[in-house]
């Protein structure tokens, strides 16, 4: 818990040194791929075209009880990157830019078997947002990554692997509002 507090504290010391030098615009809004995974994005502009992006956290919250096996997971992600606009018409824009995130998750299988998991990865976000006024937008972004998994089991067993993300499930879409500071 301290780790997270202490990554919560870097993110928040960030944001108020990108956002303590002139900028002009900034967002926020709500992001998400299903009813069970949502998260909060913050975007400060750096220079012209240019934004530092927060995703405050994502969260995944999942229940699946059957016959033959119980299943209750929960997990909560944050992450920061850069993001390049490039306009394609006046309302029409494509994004993309380098992420870093970090993911933790906590697993109970059917036989009451704890799992805890931990996921840092590096992405490379691409997407297009489309303004719906000057102030509101909407965004779809996918994000491919090379992630790590640290995990460990009640019974102590760790296990480490690497996998790239790249697939449609990682499909994000997001509703952001701009603001002039």
């Amino acid at each position: 818990m301290k780790f997270f507090n202490l990554l919560l504290l870097c993110f928040f010391l960030c944001s108020l040194s990108f956002t303590s030098q002139a900028q002009t615009h900034q967002d926020i809004g709500i992001r998400f791929s299903s009813i069970q995974n949502f998260g909060f994005i913050y975007k400060t502009e750096l220079k012209k075209d240019y934004y530092f992006r927060i995703s405050a956290a994502s969260f995944s919250l999942g229940l699946n009880d059957s016959q033959n096996s119980s299943r209750f997971h929960a997990s909560v992600g944050f992450g920061a990157g850069v993001e390049k606009r490039h306009s394609m018409t006046d309302k029409f824009s494509f994004i993309h830019g380098l992420n870093l995130y970090l993911t933790t998750g906590y697993y109970v299988n059917s036989n009451n078997r704890n799992f805890l998991q931990i996921s840092p990865s590096v992405g490379y976000m691409l997407g297009v947002h489309y303004s719906i006024t000057p102030d509101i937008y909407v965004n779809v972004e996918i994000n491919p990554s090379l992630r790590a998994n640290i995990s460990s089991d009640s019974y102590n067993n760790t296990n480490l692997g690497m996998r790239f993300d790249g697939n449609i499930r990682g499909l994000m879409f997001g509703l952001v509002y701009n603001f002039k500071k």
